[in-house]
């Protein structure tokens, strides 16, 4: 059966291989991927759960590998473990139903959420690796009486606890095995020695700058494992966020989208033969893929902004896995016209995917973004105190200091970290940061008066009594013509523009944008072309997102001067907000002003 198996699946496993290593990324990518490889090489700890196991494989990795580059290194390893994702569902796939099942995971393999985290250092398609062993597990329960198949499995638990999801699968295995009490036995034990990998976040280096959290003791580790630092299966905290209809319309549409073919082949075989004759494993997948769906489109609480939708996005990985595998038991076309139909659709998903992978792969973005952060660190002064929001420019910037010794005089600050994270600031440079961390608030009320801090695009100084707090980050570029594009979201200030704007921009121009406050944006272009009216509505939507924005202000007072409306009371605020605000603040952002030989382009569409 074994050398059936290979001989089989050998041909669709060494295309996947070969389209993963022409396509890995080479460079620092979006989200947590930089972060992964930092913490690989340092042997740091990760964010929440802490990903161990990810951790000393990188580690091991790396330093293995030493004519390569970490990123390099960690890429290569994460595409070994895809390939073998690939690999071990293509042989269930092939138990499942022959050669046509073996056509479903090769669109899995190419799908484009499953290739992007195939071929980028990441978590997630490890997880897919685990994920595969446990629904081998489900389709044939005697391998629970083998220890090294209970120990591979066990190893799920010290890499990401979203595989609770898949741990019923084991009990139903138990279960059909209670009476062979060694096998029990090995679980438990296989149990506990996986979870203990967590120890290692003890021996690891948590009091480093880089590293998530202050761990020193297994309550922290504990606690650190429940992600009580962000809320247990809570991504991120969004009181006034989309709607749990609005989150389910995205999952769908993720799901979709890279599990077309195996939901077409769901949805002809439930047709044609309804859903009764249904067995126990196509059950319980179909059950645990429906469980897993609404438990995170109701924690999910991401904004849709760009980086949202890409971490909303990835834990949909393991729905559209179980899919297929579900579609692999149904795949067995058995009229000619039916075979006609199932590769007309295999073609056209193929050629879709495949035009996808070449886009991304060829387009120059992936290399972009690592190029990017570091032209931004590069044109900082010495000495900066710099402050990030969100987890690309963050993380990226950390592998390009510490990996690459990029700008290590800089200091990099989160405007918004918890308190381990004042801490590590406060203690490792403590003529910058005072030693107030009683609160989560944001980190520019821990400041010291009088010291010049920075944001990507900016530089304040904090007056006494005084918040300088920015509620958006910022890009920077250098000299030369500009076109941004972009839309406006009336539901928030967040980006909702280009699916990644370093596309649609030369990093050869010199201008800094909020691209948060595309309102005000809008506004200025509105006010430039004299449509007076509708950029005053602009500028009050500006205002009223970020009631601390000077210059949006400034601009709506302007404004309405200018249509004959009484502007007193918007100009006592202005004055309000100057009086407060340190002068070089204005000195140091006429950028905001959009020079003229700036084209601000938006979609109308998304406002009405």
């Amino acid at each position: 059966m074994v050398k059936t198996l290979i001989k089989s699946t050998w041909p669709l496993i060494l295309i996947v291989a070969l389209i993963y290593l022409l396509t890995f990324a080479q460079t620092p990518m979006e989200l947590d991927s930089a972060e992964i490889v930092t913490q690989g090489k340092l042997f740091g700890v990760l964010h929440p759960p802490g990903y161990p196991l990810q951790t000393l494989y990188n580690h091991t990795i790396i330093h293995l590998t030493p004519f390569l580059s970490p990123i390099v290194a960690v890429g290569l390893a994460n595409v070994f473990v895809a390939i073998a994702t690939i690999g071990l569902a293509a042989a269930l796939a092939f138990r499942l139903s022959g050669r046509w099942g073996l056509i479903l995971v090769g669109s899995l393999a190419i799908s484009p959420l499953f290739w992007k985290y195939a071929t980028s250092p990441e978590v997630f398609i490890g997880l897919q690796l685990f994920a595969v062993g446990f629904t081998w597990l489900l389709y044939d329960n005697s391998i629970y009486r083998k220890p090294i198949v209970l120990m591979f499995l066990a190893l799920s638990i010290s890499h990401h606890h979203t595989i609770v999801f898949l741990s019923p699968w084991l009990f139903m295995a138990a279960w059909e095995n209670r009476q062979d009490v060694k096998s029990h036995m090995v679980a438990i034990c296989a149990g506990l020695t996986a979870f203990s990998i967590y120890g290692t976040l003890l021996l690891a280096h948590p009091q480093s700058i880089y590293s998530w959290g202050l761990l020193d003791s297994w309550q922290a580790v504990l606690g650190h494992f429940l992600r009580q630092e962000y809320g247990t299966f809570s991504l991120a905290v969004n009181i006034g966020g989309p709607s749990f209809l609005e989150r389910a319309s995205h999952a769908i549409n993720v799901i979709a989208e890279n599990a077309f073919l195996p939901l077409s082949v769901i949805g002809w075989f439930t047709f044609r033969k309804g859903l009764i004759i249904w067995g126990k494993f196509e059950k319980t997948i179909l059950f645990t893929v429906v469980v897993y769906i609404a438990v995170f489109t109701a924690a999910g609480a991401v904004p849709f902004s760009f980086a949202g939708k890409l971490v909303y996005a990835r834990f949909f990985i393991l729905p559209v896995l179980l899919i297929t595998l579900l579609a692999c038991s149904f795949a067995k076309p058995k009229t000619r016209y039916e075979k006609i139909v199932a590769i007309i659709f295999a073609a056209i998903y193929f050629c879709y995917s495949g035009t996808y992978i070449i886009r991304e792969s060829f387009s120059g973005v992936r290399e972009e973004i690592g190029k990017f952060y570091k032209e931004v660190l590069l044109s900082l002064p010495r000495n900066s105190i710099v402050s990030l929001k969100g987890d690309t420019p963050l993380f990226v910037s950390y592998y390009l200091q510490a990996i690459e010794n990029v700008r290590p005089d800089v200091v990099l600050a989160p405007p918004i970290v918890l308190p381990w994270k004042h801490k590590k600031l406060q203690r490792d440079f403590p003529a910058l940061f005072n030693d107030i961390f009683t609160s989560t608030t944001n980190v520019h009320e821990k400041l010291l008066p009088g010291v010049p801090y920075h944001e990507f695009g900016s530089r304040f100084t904090l007056s006494p009594g005084v918040s300088a707090e920015q509620h958006e980050f910022t890009y920077k570029f250098y000299p030369g013509e500009l076109q941004i594009s972009f839309r406006c979201s009336i539901k928030g200030g967040n980006y909702t523009g280009p699916d990644n704007p370093l596309r649609y921009v030369s990093t050869a121009g010199y201008l800094i944008i909020n691209y948060g406050l595309c309102d005000f944006n809008k506004g200025l272009y509105l006010l430039r072309e004299k449509r007076l009216l509708e950029a005053k509505s602009a500028f009050e939507t500006a205002v009223k997102k970020n009631p601390w924005q000077i210059f949006a202000q400034e601009r709506l007072c302007h404004t309405l001067k200018n249509i004959g409306e009484d502007a007193t009371d918007c100009q006592k605020r202005l004055d309000v907000l100057i009086d407060n605000t340190d002068e070089r603040y204005f000195k140091d952002n006429k950028f905001a002003l959009a020079p003229p030989n700036v084209r601000i382009n938006w979609n109308e569409s998304n406002d009405k």
